[in-house]
């Protein structure tokens, strides 16, 4: 070999593989979902009684309310 091969060889960068997480590293609780739910449409729905415009207001929180909630138990999104 010559020493031009060496010098070339040596300034390289090393190829590495890859590297992908195939799993998250914070999985999907239900559990903790749950009780959010629970806890939020209890709230929600105690001693509401119908009427459309209150309903829709109420609905439009509790969703509000559980999307914030479940967010911040910060899951991984995994696809």
């Amino acid at each position: 070999m010559s020493s031009n091969s060496l010098l070339t060889q040596a300034s390289e960068p090393p190829k590495y593989a890859n590297t992908y997480r195939l799993e998250p590293n914070n999985h999907f609780n239900s559990e903790k979902v749950e009780n959010i739910l629970k806890e939020i449409m209890l709230e929600a729905l105690e001693n509401l009684s119908y009427d459309p415009e209150q309903c829709a207001k109420q609905a439009k929180w509790a969703s509000l309310m559980i999307k914030s909630k479940v967010k911040e138990l910060q899951f991984d999104r995994v696809f």
